[in-house]
């Protein structure tokens, strides 16, 4: 699939604590790369170092444009402290207009 930069996504970055976060979540908005940021407590399954894992992570949730998806890599990875954070863009494939229009005008697309 070939986004649009304006298209909308969805990007999943997950944290080790509340406190890295809630950093995160306020280094995006103040930097105006995201509208609106959940952060879900979860438990993550994954394989590391040969080892199958389970650790308690922080998902945020990060709703933004397209054309941010770099600047906000670039945000997170130097700032994360995992080795390789984890920072997936979902496209969005319906929103109703109101709130695109108002995700639109926060990440400044209007």
């Amino acid at each position: 699939m070939i986004l649009n930069p304006t298209d909308l996504i969805l990007i999943q970055i997950s944290a080790g604590s509340k406190e890295e976060a809630e950093k995160i979540a306020n280094l995006l908005l103040q930097e105006k790369l995201a509208a609106c940021i959940q952060l879900l407590p979860v438990t993550s399954c994954f394989n590391w170092d040969n080892k199958q894992q389970m650790e308690n992570e922080y998902l945020l949730q990060v709703k933004t444009s397209a054309v941010l998806f770099k600047k906000i890599e670039a945000a997170v990875t130097a700032i994360h402290s995992y080795e390789v954070p984890e920072i997936l863009g979902l496209p969005v494939i319906f929103c109703n207009k109101p709130y695109e229009n108002w995700l639109k005008k926060e990440v400044e697309l209007t």
